[in-house]
């Protein structure tokens, strides 16, 4: 099991960070989100080789914003590999995901950058 860098909302309630596992022969990875006690963890999206790729984070970083109120992550415009890079948003529910930027707005080594903001 891989786990990405948490990143932790300004008032320290809400933490998300991406996990990496291997499961059957197979590599998955998830966005998973949970309170600041651990107590309520929560897979948002999962996805694997076989899967979908569409929101797969490439192992770029996850972020809340400081408000808690969203979470920003790299993935694919579509489904496929040759899609190019955006940045998807979505609430720490899972809930309300979108595609905040243009396909192709952005690279991949930009979805580095990321962990900066």
């Amino acid at each position: 099991m891989v786990i990405g860098n948490p990143s932790i909302s300004d008032d320290g309630s809400k933490i998300v960070v991406e996990v990496g596992f291997k499961q059957w022969d197979e590599y998955y990875s998830c966005i998973l989100s949970t309170d600041k006690h651990g107590d309520t963890p929560r897979s948002l999206l999962r996805f694997g080789h076989h899967e979908t790729v569409k929101y797969h984070t490439s192992g770029k970083p996850v972020l809340i914003s400081g408000n808690g109120q969203r979470i920003i992550f790299n993935g694919k415009e579509a489904d496929g590999w040759e899609s190019g890079y955006v940045l998807w948003s979505m609430n720490p529910d899972g809930s309300d995901l979108k595609n905040i930027t243009p396909a192709g707005a952005v690279t991949l080594e930009q979805c580095s950058l990321l962990q900066y903001l």
